[in-house]
């Protein structure tokens, strides 16, 4: 099996909002830890809410880092939350589009802030491939196209979709050359 290369990173910019929380969380166990006239329960309610905001820090790092699609030369490997990943043999894979959606940001104004997705066809003959289950916050898989979040991967733009159709364009040909 070849070394897969990766076609869609993860986001970056998650990644360093986790650091800041991680920081921040950790700031406040010191905090908490180290001013001993203050009061028990008080050290108590730092240390509980340090601990989520460490797990949200964690968990948001395990989802970001690592890349979004890997191919091998043979299966496009989809990560669409979790550790597991969906390995889409490459001869179904049709192409990269760009979503017509947005995904809006929580918490903020949608006509201002919004993240755009990627759509992955799926060819009708993969029958097998047509339906996955996918956590909502990362996508959606259904009637064979795979709508990839685009708030836990790189920025998605016009050049981008260019280089991910290029690739696999060029992998098809791999795939077809004895």
């Amino acid at each position: 099996m070849d070394d897969p290369s990766v076609w869609l990173r993860g986001n970056h910019r998650l990644v360093q909002l986790a650091a800041i929380g991680t920081v921040v969380a950790a700031g406040v166990v010191l905090f908490c830890g180290l001013l001993n006239d203050l009061p028990t329960w008080s050290r108590w309610l730092g240390l509980g809410l340090a601990l989520p905001a460490l797990s949200i820090s964690a968990a948001t790092l395990f989802f970001a880092l690592g890349p979004r699609i890997t191919c091998d030369g043979k299966v496009l490997r989809l990560r669409m939350g979790g550790p597991r990943r969906f390995a889409v043999p490459l001869e179904f894979v049709e192409c990269f589009l760009h979503a017509k959606e947005s995904t809006a940001v929580v918490g903020t104004d949608p006509d201002q802030v919004s993240v755009r997705n990627i759509i992955i066809r799926i060819a009708e003959r993969a029958k097998d491939w047509q339906r996955r289950p996918v956590h909502p916050w990362f996508g959606r898989w259904c009637e064979g196209y795979v709508t990839v979040s685009g708030l836990w991967c790189e920025p998605i733009h016009a050049q981008l979709l260019a280089d991910l159709n290029r690739q696999l364009v060029s992998a098809h040909r791999r795939l077809r050359t004895p």
